[in-house]
């Protein structure tokens, strides 16, 4: 049971047991690896996705709120960036990922090598 274990996908803890990351204020998807906590003159906080911090006309395009293109007006001092998926998190994950796509070409080689035996050894 445990060879069979071995392929088995293994999760990566979160970092700092953050569990689920938030969710961008502007496009809705998963601030994966880091967000910006955007902090209003009234306390209010408005989290954004790294690009989406920055503004840049993108915000329109995506018919942001107004609480939206507002965060992401403040100045920088009103910005707070959290990290999610710290430098060491995301090389373990790299590491195992490289490793599923090694054994992923491994079983393709193998796969195509049977087929080609087996092709090749068909009665004509």
């Amino acid at each position: 049971a445990a060879a069979e274990d071995e392929g088995a996908p293994r999760e990566l803890p979160d970092a700092w047991g953050a569990g689920a990351c938030p969710e961008c204020a502007a496009c809705k998807y998963e601030c994966f690896l880091s967000c910006v906590e955007c902090v209003a003159a009234d306390g209010s906080t408005v989290t954004l996705c790294p690009m989406h911090a920055l503004g840049e006309g993108c915000l329109d395009e995506l018919g942001a709120d107004s609480a939206v293109l507002a965060a992401a007006a403040l100045p920088a001092d009103r910005k707070r960036v959290r990290v999610y998926r710290p430098l060491p998190w995301l090389r373990g994950l790299l590491r195992r990922v490289s490793e599923r796509a090694a054994a992923a070409n491994a079983w393709v080689a193998d796969a195509q090598r049977l087929l080609d035996t087996s092709l090749s050894a068909a009665p004509a």
